[in-house]
């Protein structure tokens, strides 16, 4: 039974419980503060890193031996590829003969001068002989006329005197000869067609292995182009890096630098050399306080010791990082 107010009506509220908020809203508000977290974190870090860290991408790079013929030809034998590893002395690239060698003309000459010398090296000798047989008796007589045994005594010293001094100018003068005659000799040797044309061996110059073939076997090559690029098992090493010019107070000779390899492996550097690599315009230089539109500085970086080296060489021609405090 409902009772109603004689006069008005009653309307009654009941209260409602508020809404409740659901989790997505609280996720999404969590989610804007991890963000806003991060950014504020990572440009803290990355303003902190650059004020206290440089850092710059290097190459690494390891002197090489360029193997080229002395005197061209055809390649006959190449007996390694790249990634061989090759002893001292072991066999890289057999080169034959130019097409103008004359093995004839080169065998009789180098063959009358080696025949010639021999007959002036036994003159030489029997000169020699002579003059100390000469002085032999020279000292005799003397030894005689302070004795006064002979009368004739000073005739015979003086014509002494006479042949030791023919003998002496002789003996300079075959000695001259035959020393330009070897000179030569060996320059007739050496030239091509001098030797017989026989065939170029080249050898390694040291243990090594090899990293590239710039020619290979029946192709022709001209002297000093080069065949076979060798890297010695203890060639020298280094780190190339460019940095900009902001950097250049922080970069001191002596100053140790990390270096991080591509695996992830780790190791440490003296910078040796610091140098300009400023390209500057044509006559522009002439002005004063002339600043170049492109400043760079190159560093050359060295390992510590043998072991980083050794590391080292096995990323050649890689890209590194290297940092290092400012």
């Amino acid at each position: 039974m409902k009772l109603r107010h004689p006069r008005r009506k009653l309307t009654q509220f009941e209260d409602k419980p508020a809404p409740r908020r659901g989790w997505g809203r609280r996720l999404t508000q969590w989610a804007y503060l991890a963000v806003l977290l991060f950014l504020t974190l990572y440009a803290f870090f990355y303003v902190g890193y650059q004020l206290l860290y440089f850092n710059q991408r290097g190459r690494v790079v390891v002197h090489h031996v360029v193997i080229a013929s002395a005197r061209g030809g055809r390649i006959l034998e190449e007996p390694h590829g790249v990634g061989a590893c090759v002893k001292k002395g072991a066999l890289l690239a057999r080169v034959g003969s130019p097409f103008e060698c004359r093995p004839s003309l080169g065998n009789r000459a180098l063959r009358d001068l080696k025949v010639r010398n021999t007959l002036d090296a036994y003159k030489l000798r029997t000169l020699i002989e002579k003059r100390k047989l000469a002085r032999t008796t020279l000292d005799g007589l003397r030894r005689r006329r302070a004795m006064e045994l002979f009368g004739d005594s000073p005739g015979r010293i003086r014509a002494l005197r006479d042949q030791i001094g023919d003998l002496d100018r002789d003996i300079a003068l075959l000695r001259q000869t035959i020393r330009l005659r070897r000179a030569e000799i060996k320059e007739l040797a050496s030239a091509p067609g001098g030797n017989g044309c026989e065939d170029e061996l080249i050898r390694a110059p040291a243990d090594g292995v090899i990293v590239a073939v710039e020619r290979k076997a029946d192709e022709v090559v001209q002297r000093a182009t080069p065949i076979l690029d060798f890297v010695p098992d203890h060639a020298p090493v280094e780190i190339r890096a460019i940095f900009k010019n902001d950097y250049f107070d922080d970069l001191t000779l002596g100053k140790q630098v990390k270096i991080r390899f591509p695996d992830g492996s780790k190791s440490r550097g003296q910078i040796v050399r610091i140098e300009s690599t400023s390209v500057p315009v044509a006559m522009n230089h002439m002005r004063k306080n002339y600043i170049p539109e492109r400043t760079r500085v190159l560093t050359i970086i060295r390992p510590l010791d043998d072991k980083d080296a050794m590391l080292w060489r096995a990323f050649m021609e890689m890209e590194v990082e290297v940092m290092g405090w400012r």
